[in-house]
């Protein structure tokens, strides 16, 4: 059976065969048909090591896609040009504002871009901005800006974004995801999933209607939550059509144990070196899962 979509996962926090590098962060390319996007970049170089460890090749890419602005997705990004050459780079255009993390605005540490978008443009960069979907071709697109339809507060803990030159309470607006098109459904491809899982997911029902949301893969930021948080949220993502669900990065450990137990459907954590087959209609094949 030939896949429709193939996800090898370059960078996480976490591997799952010999020879590559584990670090905060996440990146994964996805191939399609013809077509070969990289979606992040990773928190910094290994990327290029991993891929060539799985002797996966970076050369050519016809796009890289950046979920969002912070340093653990988007450090790698000059390493990957290095290799790719001049490659189009789609974000929001909110992707270069200066975000930071800690408790309060006087104790901040910048989390944001590693580069201004000049010095990325040198390096082949040819950004498109864009708060609308974005079309990838071969089933694949982009989320654009997710809107918070569905408040959940709590991810938003901690983490800053400057506006008119003071830092606020991050809105997480540049926040992107990617939706692949299948026969019957559709799988989603989430960074951290700072806008919302809920959000993200209603979001891919609006840009694709006809097709539910079936496999969701990525990072689920529920690192932070309680285990009655995890669990409302795994009955909210089944109630939406996810039943297969492949977590990594900042998901948590804890969070990942509980949704082993609580999730309706399927559990599959994912880590550095996995590779995931996705089929017409929703059927997936793994190899390589963590433990």
């Amino acid at each position: 059976m030939t896949p429709t979509v193939q996800i090898t996962i370059l960078k996480d926090n976490l591997v799952t065969r010999p020879g590559v590098t584990p670090g905060h962060g996440l990146s994964m390319l996805v191939e399609a048909g013809g077509l070969r996007v990289l979606f992040d970049t990773g928190p910094d170089d290994s990327l290029v090591a991993n891929a060539a460890a799985l002797d996966v090749s970076l050369y050519p890419l016809d796009a890289i896609v950046i979920s969002h602005g912070h340093w653990d997705h988007t450090g790698g990004l000059a390493a990957a040009l290095h290799v790719a050459g001049p490659t189009k780079v789609i974000a929001h255009p909110g992707v270069f504002d200066r975000t930071f993390s800690g408790p309060a605005p006087g104790e901040l540490r910048y989390i944001g871009m590693p580069l201004t978008q000049e010095e990325f443009e040198q390096l082949g960069a040819r950004f498109e901005f864009s708060e609308l979907p974005v079309a990838l071709g071969d089933g694949l697109l982009t989320t654009g800006r997710v809107p918070p339809l569905h408040l959940e507060g709590q991810q938003r803990a901690g983490l800053w974004r400057n506006k008119a030159g003071a830092p606020h309470p991050d809105d997480f607006r540049d926040d992107t995801s990617l939706v692949v098109r299948l026969a019957e459904c559709t799988a989603i491809l989430t960074g951290c999933a700072h806008a919302g899982l809920t959000n993200i997911l209603c979001k891919s029902q609006t840009i694709v209607p006809d097709r539910p949301p079936r496999v969701l893969i990525g990072g689920l930021h529920l690192g932070w939550a309680g285990d009655d948080e995890v669990t409302r949220t795994a009955r909210e993502v089944a109630e939406l059509g996810v039943a297969i669900l492949m977590p990594c990065h900042c998901t948590g450990e804890r969070a990942v144990q509980v949704l082993l137990e609580h999730f309706p459907g399927k559990v599959t954590p994912i880590g550095t070196g996995t590779v995931i087959r996705v089929h017409d209609h929703g059927d997936t094949e793994v190899m390589f899962p963590l433990g």
